[in-house]
Order: structure tokens, then C-alpha cells, then sequence
């Protein structure tokens, strides 16, 4: 639906199709995606429960095209790309070309970037990056494409899309953890939010010399810890006047089982990260946002909102805006190297 906020007019078109994994919107276009999966291999019977192998899928994803120009709405191209998308940080158009990174495969993942043209077909391609490895991060910037892939270690891919014909990997960075997140700061610089060893990591790269990008400078916040910005991008707040960082992250220690969250402000300088506060709310709540208005930042929490100076971060006033319910609680929990939030009921 396109809406005329100020004629009060409206136009809506419909699209059979199905559950869309990624949505992406240029200042023209409206790009939607959908996976496909075929094959998977033969059918397993555990019980009653009949899974298939996921490891013999195979995975394409279609990609629509529809224009916008005011109220009008045209889907107006179709395409495929092998594998699948992460997030709409996997797209981006420029120049009349859609940019795509995808992963193929779960057992022997590889990653690809494919360049569509205008009707939605393939000029060119970069296959076979980071076997046995999956995109964790991605980010276009300009001609560039900066790509996270992991399994072990943390390589940054630094990729040209000048020629879209002929996509080329110029640069390659391998540090420990992984990134879940890009974030750009300068022409120069790059932040990476992600994790090692079960801890939140925060990263500053610096990518000025796209043939040998490299980690100026990290910040490992202690302990446990994990963060939404590890799936929502919404979680980051930056300030690139205040070249400041907030996160919100809560962490667990395994001594005394106590769970904090607070809001961490990371001070982004030219050459490096490092820890500028840490806001910590009551054990009873839960942080899930933080953001500016004028000289104050806000923090919001799953019951309050706070309200601190941004000169000096002392607080200011608040508002309890639901009681906290005591069936309800944040709890820290480890998958593998990676720790998640849930919520217990």
C-alpha cells in the first residue's frame, strides 16, 4: 500500500506469493524474497516424527521487483539467486543493479555475491567464498561490500562491485569470534557487534586500505553476556556526533547466578572502541532499547523509562510505564559459543 500522507490517497496491489524471508526498499524499488527449498533427501521416522536430511536440500531464493512512484505500485521484474538471505542488509541497489549475498547449503555451506541488472537477471557473480562457513554479517557500502562469514574464526571479506560484471574479493581479515552486525562510522572505519567465547565483542575496523583490512581495536565485555543487536538491528543506537555507542546487553554470572542488564556506552574514536559507562537498571527488569532526544538519552526497559543527561549520564527522572510481573524474567542461556536472551513465563 502507498499512502499520501498529506492528500490523505492511497493505492494497494496484491501479490500471491509466499511467507517473504527479506525485505528491502531502495528510494524507487521494493525488493521481496522468497526461499525455495528442494530436495532434502530421503525421510527419517524417529517415533511418530518423520524429518527429512536438511543436509541434501538445496535452497534458491526469488526476488521481486516492485517499482514505486508516488501511488503507483508495478511488480515489475522477477529473479533467482542460488541460496539463501540473511537480512535486508543482504541487498542493496545501485546504479539500476541489485547486489545480493547469499549462503548455499548447511553441511558444506559456501557463500556467493550475485549482481542482478534491471530485470532482475544475473551479470555477474563471486562463488565459493568461506567454505563450510555461513554469512553472519553483511553490509554495502558504496562499490563495497564488507561480509562477515564464521565457524571458527571471524574473516571480513572486503569486496569490489565496481564492475558488475565482475565482482572481486580485494581484501580478507581473520580475527576471533564473529561479527552479527556492521555498522559504518566513517569512510575509514567500520564497527563489527558480535561475539567470542560467550561474550558480546565490539570491534572497530579500519578499512581504508581495502586490500588489508584490519582490527584497530576491540572491546570484550566480561563474563557471559549477549546483546539483541545480535539479531536486531534496532537494538544499536550510534551517535556519530557524540561518537558514541550504546548497546543493550545483558550478562550473567555463573558464581552468584545473578543476571544485569544495562545499557554499555562504547566511546568510538578515530583509531579506538573502549567503554564510556555502563547504565545498569534493577535486577527486575529487563533492557531492550536506548535512544537520544535532544541533550538526553533514554533507556527502555521491559517496565521503565529513564531518562539520563548526556553530559554527564546522571539520571534525570523516570517512568514506570508497567508494573513488573514476577512470572516474568529474563534468562541467559548458552547455545554453543553463542548466548541468548529468552523470556520465562
Amino acid at each position: 500500500m502507498a499512502v499520501d500522507v498529506e492528500a490523505l490517497e492511497s493505492n494497494h496491489t496484491s501479490v500471491l506469493a509466499g511467507y517473504s524471508s527479506a525485505v528491502y526498499m531502495s528510494h524507487s524499488s521494493l525488493f521481496l524474497t522468497f526461499q525455495k527449498m528442494s530436495g532434502g533427501g530421503p525421510i527419517f521416522f524417529d517415533g511418530n516424527v518423520a524429518t527429512s536430511d536438511s543436509s541434501q536440500s538445496q535452497y534458491t531464493t526469488s526476488i521481486y521487483r516492485i517499482d514505486i512512484d508516488g501511488l503507483s505500485i508495478v511488480p515489475s521484474a522477477r529473479g533467482e539467486v542460488p541460496g539463501w538471505l540473511l537480512n535486508q542488509f543482504s541487498m542493496d541497489e545501485k546504479g539500476g543493479y541489485l547486489r545480493v549475498a547469499t549462503t548455499s547449503g548447511w553441511v558444506d555451506a559456501s557463500n556467493g555475491v550475485f549482481v542482478l541488472d534491471s530485470d532482475l537477471n544475473i551479470t555477474g557473480s563471486l562463488e565459493s567464498l568461506a567454505i563450510n562457513e555461513r554469512i553472519y554479517a553483511s553490509r554495502f557500502i558504496g562499490d563495497m561490500l564488507y561480509l562477515v562469514t564464521f565457524r571458527q574464526v571471524d574473516p571480513l571479506f572486503v569486496i569490489n562491485l565496481t564492475d558488475p560484471s565482475n565482482p572481486r574479493l580485494v581484501g580478507e581479515l581473520m580475527v576471533p569470534g564473529f561479527s552479527s552486525y556492521l555498522h559504518p562510522v566513517d569512510a575509514d572505519h567500520l564497527i563489527g557487534v558480535g561475539m567470542i567465547d560467550g561474550s558480546v565483542k565490539v570491534s572497530l575496523f579500519n578499512i581504508s586500505d581495502p586490500e588489508h583490512p584490519r582490527e584497530a581495536s576491540n572491546v570484550t565485555v566480561p563474563g557471559w553476556s549477549s546483546t539483541q543487536a545480535l539479531y536486531d538491528y534496532k537494538a544499536v543506537l550510534y551517535d556519530p556526533e557524540q561518537h558514541l555507542l550504546v548497546l543493550p546487553i545483558t550478562s550473567y554470572d555463573n558464581r552468584t547466578w545473578n543476571i544485569t542488564s544495562a545499557a554499555y556506552l562504547f566511546r568510538v574514536n578515530g583509531t579506538e572502541v573502549e567503554t564510556a559507562g555502563i547504565l545498569t537498571v534493577p535486577q527486575n527488569e529487563y533492557l531492550m532499547r536506548a535512544l537520544y532526544i535532544g541533550e538526553f538519552l533514554y533507556t527502555i526497559t521491559d517496565t521503565t523509562i529513564r531518562a539520563y543527561q548526556t553530559s554527564s549520564m546522571e539520571l534525570v527522572n523516570k517512568l514506570i510505564y508497567q508494573e513488573w510481573n514476577e512470572f516474568y524474567f529474563p534468562c541467559l542461556m548458552g547455545s554453543g559459543e553463542v548466548a541468548v536472551v529468552a523470556a520465562v513465563k
